[in-house]
């Protein structure tokens, strides 16, 4: 998953969670208020729902690579696992980059 599909999963996410408070705090005097403290919280949320999702995904990439390790080299299976040592570490280049 790359940035913009994360930043997508977020959004998705985020208007989700705004759909279901909607009305909530609407006769608040303090509404806007309220709608910015909602807001914040729930796009907090979203955030973290992506990268669980994001997690999720790399640790079954991680498993079905390890499926694939003894594979011989051009075999379709030696492929698959190029793929996704490459899938793997562009995604742990994204999620902890190790800093200039």
């Amino acid at each position: 998953m790359n940035r913009s599909d994360a930043t997508n999963a977020a959004r998705t996410a985020f208007y989700a969670h705004w759909d279901a408070i909607k009305g909530v705090h609407s006769d608040s005097a303090r509404g806007d208020e309220c709608w910015a403290v909602a807001a914040d919280i729930i796009w907090r949320a979203a955030i973290e729902e992506a990268a669980v999702a994001a997690d999720a995904m790399h640790a079954e990439l991680l498993r079905q690579a390890d499926t694939k390790m003894n594979a011989p080299a051009g075999s379709q299976d030696g492929r698959d696992l190029d793929r996704l040592t490459k899938l793997i570490s562009d995604y742990e280049d994204v999620r902890w980059p190790m800093g200039d």
